[in-house]
Parts: C-alpha cells; sequence; structure tokens
C-alpha cells in the first residue's frame, strides 16, 4: 500500500515536472518568436529608414565633363570621372545627375543622336568608348546613384556646338520639305515641342537610355518652349508655331472648344511628359523620372511648363526639384516665399519634393549683392526646407562645390549634412 502511495507520488511529481519543463519550452519559443519578429520589424524600419534617405544630389553638367583642353583619350575621361565622384562623395552626396545629352547629341553610343563634341573633338566623332557606361559603373561601385539628365528641345545655345554632325536629327528633319521642326531664336536653336516627329525622337531616345543602361534616374531640366516676352492674352509675332496652332484649332470638332495658345503649349508638354513616364515605368518600375523646372511659375506658364498638373496627378513625375536659385534677401522672389510656394504646389504624397539650391550664386554679386550678406545662406536654406518637410537637396552644381570662391560656403553646408 506504501508502495503504491510513493509510486502514485513519484508519478505526480514527474508529471508536474513535465508540465513546467514544457511551459519553460512553450514560453522559450514564444519569446523567440516574439523577438525574431522585432528583429524583422527594426530590419524593415532600418530599411525602410535607408529608403527614405535625404537626396543630396549635384548636377554634373557637360562643361564639368567637356574633355577640351586634353587628349580626348579614354583614360582622360576616366580620370576626370574619378576625381568628380571622389570630391562628391567628400561633399557627402548621394547622386549624380549627369549631363548625358546637353545638345540633340549624346555621351554615350545612341541610335538616334550623333556623339557630342564634349567627349570628342567634334560632334559626330566616336571617341572609342562609351563614357555614360563607365559614370555608371564608377558611380555605383562607389555607392552612389546617377540619374541622365537630358535636355529634350534644346539643339544649340549661344552657337554651341558650332558645328552639327550629319547626322544630328536636327541636320535631317531641317532637309525635309514644310519643315516646321524646329526655330531659330537668335543664337540658339530648340526642336518644336508639337511637332509629332520631335516628340517620337525624344521618346525614343528615352526609351534606349532605360533600356540600355543601368540608370537610377532619367531628368528633365527648364528647357521647354523658348522663352517668349511676357504676354497674357496674344503672343506676338516672335511665335514660330502659329501655323501649328491653327492646324489644331481647325482639326477640332465644332462642338470643342479650343484651348489657347498657351494652354495649347502646355498640353502638348504634359502628352508628351505622360508618355515619357508610361515607358520609362513599362521598361522598368524603379528608374524614377524627374523634372527640374524654373523656381518662378511666370516663366514656367511661359515656356509651357504646367508644373501644377506635373505635381497633382499620378502619370507623370516621380520627383520635381525647383531650381530656387535665389538668395534669402532676394528683392522680388525671396527664397523662403518660393520654398514655400514649391510645398505647397506638390499636392500628390507619392511626389517627393525636392529643392535645388544655387551653390554657384554664394559669395557672388548676384541677385543685388544679396549673396554677399553671409556665407551661410545656403546652409539656412537647408535648414528652413528640412522644416518644411521636404525630401532632399540637389545642388549646382559640380563646379562651384570644388570652387575656392564658394569654400567658406561649402564648408557650413556640410555642418548640416550628416
Amino acid at each position: 500500500m506504501k508502495f503504491s502511495i510513493i509510486k502514485n507520488k513519484i508519478f505526480l511529481i514527474f508529471f508536474a515536472s513535465f508540465l513546467a519543463v514544457t511551459a519553460l519550452i512553450v514560453l522559450l519559443l514564444k519569446t523567440s518568436t516574439k523577438q525574431n519578429k522585432e528583429d524583422t520589424l527594426c530590419f524593415a524600419q532600418k530599411s525602410d529608414n535607408k529608403s527614405k534617405k535625404e537626396m543630396r544630389a549635384v548636377w554634373v553638367s557637360f562643361m564639368d565633363l567637356s574633355m577640351k583642353n586634353t587628349d580626348y583619350s579614354e583614360n582622360a575621361f576616366k580620370e576626370k570621372f574619378d576625381k568628380i565622384v571622389m570630391d562628391c562623395k567628400r561633399f557627402k552626396m548621394n547622386t549624380l545627375i549627369v549631363h548625358v545629352r546637353p545638345f540633340s547629341d549624346a555621351l554615350y553610343n545612341s541610335e538616334y543622336f550623333p556623339w557630342s563634341h564634349i567627349v570628342s573633338k567634334k560632334q559626330g566623332e566616336n571617341p572609342g568608348y562609351d563614357p555614360l557606361e563607365y559614370m555608371i559603373n564608377k558611380s555605383h561601385e562607389e555607392g552612389l546613384e546617377i540619374h541622365a539628365w537630358i535636355n529634350p528641345f534644346r539643339v544649340q545655345l549661344n552657337n554651341v556646338p558650332n558645328i552639327f554632325a550629319q547626322n544630328n536629327p536636327f541636320i535631317t528633319f531641317n532637309n525635309e520639305k514644310n519643315n516646321s521642326f524646329s526655330v531659330n531664336f537668335g543664337t540658339s536653336k530648340y526642336y518644336n515641342p508639337c511637332n509629332k516627329k520631335v516628340q517620337t525622337l525624344i521618346i525614343d531616345g528615352i526609351i534606349e537610355l532605360a533600356k540600355k543602361y543601368k540608370i537610377d534616374g532619367i531628368h528633365l531640366d527648364d528647357y521647354f518652349y523658348p522663352e517668349l516676352p511676357k504676354k497674357t492674352e496674344k503672343l506676338n509675332a516672335e511665335n514660330f508655331d502659329d501655323y501649328d496652332y491653327e492646324n489644331y484649332c481647325k482639326n477640332l470638332s465644332n462642338t470643342t472648344k479650343p484651348l489657347d495658345h498657351r494652354g495649347w503649349r502646355m498640353q502638348n508638354i504634359n502628352e508628351l511628359i505622360k508618355t515619357i513616364y508610361r515607358e520609362i515605368k513599362k521598361i522598368d518600375p524603379n528608374i524614377a523620372f524627374g523634372i527640374s523646372p524654373c523656381c518662378n511659375n511666370e516663366v514656367n506658364y511661359r515656356i509651357g511648363a504646367d508644373v501644377y498638373t506635373w505635381c497633382k496627378n499620378e502619370g507623370y513625375i516621380d520627383y520635381i526639384c525647383p531650381q530656387v536659385y535665389v538668395s534669402l534677401d532676394h528683392p522680388v522672389l525671396p527664397f523662403k516665399k518660393s520654398a514655400n510656394e514649391w510645398k505647397n504646389i506638390v499636392k500628390n504624397k507619392n511626389i517627393k519634393l525636392y529643392y535645388g539650391l544655387g551653390v554657384y550664386k554664394a559669395a557672388t554679386g548676384e541677385d543685388k549683392g544679396t549673396w554677399k550678406n553671409s556665407n551661410n545662406i545656403l546652409k539656412k536654406q537647408i535648414e528652413y526646407t528640412r522644416e518644411l518637410g521636404c525630401d532632399g537637396y540637389m545642388f549646382f552644381d559640380y563646379q562651384s562645390l570644388v570652387s575656392k570662391q564658394r569654400e567658406e560656403e561649402v564648408k557650413n553646408i556640410l555642418e548640416v549634412l550628416e
């Protein structure tokens, strides 16, 4: 009897111990699972924070990449670009906006545009290597993103370039009868934005870039329609596209009211922008598409840049970067006024707002001498726009960042770039 009681007690003790150990194991498993979830969440948050990093880009213009005064060799180009990359890293940049199509030409092997005189001795000459391919590889190797910056409509600016290759689309178009492909404005030449062949050329060129190169973004600047005089009701005799506008009006149905001339121009640009965005996303949704318009929206109105539509609706852009190249004390459009206006323009929460900052004006007599008021103007601009809630900055331009004249201003910028 006693043995049976003892046996039962031993069984109960054993069973209780088993339950306790089981409970402990379950508790440990739950704790481990919770910790794993927390670790996963923490990693996701860290990754998310990284993906939302502040844009710190610098425009690298065709002038920065010019091979003039060199032997135009591949090694000379690589040496030049390597220095640009290392300087930009030293200035805490994370993105390069590199000029790859400045004048209806290309700093890469293109089916549509001739080689640029920037990398060869004259437009149309093959330099024997692909500058863009090298720039992409070098940038990525050093942890930088790279956006391909193009001027869609500009053919020539102040007689640059002074010689056109025979395969330049500008030459090809102008050999056709009933030409309405381009317009001359003094010493500058532009493509006519309303022309369907011109639009197709621009779109095909961007598709080529997105398909052939591992770029992180495609970037258009503020060259759309040539800027005409300030007219709000009627455009003057300088209008090169009167014939095209009249045809547009004639081809509308009797029940459709035509847009005014400026509204029609904006529509031409809007249709192009929408098509570019759509074609880029078909190729790679991760390629960012952005535009850097003038900060002055009266000017944007005159050149057909409908920034309000782009920044409100889906399907136009991924980011906008107004070129707010004005001082804090600009006599007409001070920086804070412009910055506030642009913050209010961006209605679409999916569109990132970057501010373009004019390093090139620092320590100069620009804006009625107001850039000489202090040497921390750009630092204050960064601090102010961070308070507004922007997504980052693009600095114009590389040469200005490394300039001795702007050294103090740049040093103060670095204080607020972590």
